[in-house]
């Protein structure tokens, strides 16, 4: 039997004494590596970046790979625990096909994890204020190629900056 404690697996053994073992979870930097492949150079320099930042704020933030084709960056919220709040999508597919590489902010599943919806309002303006969105109010998006160098830093900032005031609610 396996639980999952962010990214540690706790794996009941039937070998040992205490008949515990303890191992990283797989896909982390295989993820991140398979992800980063498929950018094109602005791509490969913006979430390099965002992946940094993630790990220095690995105790209320997780990557969780394998959605479509990019990824799930999930704040944790003391009262509900993880809710997804940015997806992450490369220059190319897992078939190699083109697509739009971008930040997306599914906030319709926020607010369906249970993230209120005035922290969501915050994010999303704040956010918008760097960078306009495009898509639609549920599903808003920010095109990479559409940041400059000070726009990147300061969307991960924000990112960052509102999942730390997530862990806190």
């Amino acid at each position: 039997m396996i639980h999952s404690n962010r990214d540690i697996d706790v794996q009941k053994s039937s070998e040992g004494s205490s008949g515990w073992s303890f191992s990283r979870t797989a896909g982390s930097t295989e993820g991140a590596s398979d992800f980063l492949s498929r950018c094109d150079d602005a791509g490969k320099n913006f979430f390099t970046r965002l992946f940094e930042s993630q790990k220095a704020a690995s105790t209320y933030t997780k990557i969780t790979w394998q959605h479509e084709s990019g990824f799930s960056l999930q704040f944790y919220f003391n009262r509900i625990g993880f809710a997804p709040l940015v997806w992450g999508f490369p220059a190319k597919n897992r078939d190699g096909k083109s697509i739009r590489q971008r930040l997306d902010f599914p906030f319709d599943f926020s607010l369906r994890a249970g993230v209120s919806e005035a922290f969501i309002n915050e994010f999303g303006a704040s956010l918008s204020s760097v960078a306009p969105f495009s898509g639609g109010g549920k599903r808003p998006s920010i095109p990479i190629s559409a940041l400059g160098s000070d726009e990147s830093a300061r969307i991960i900032e924000t990112i960052f900056s509102f999942a730390a005031k997530a862990s806190k609610k």
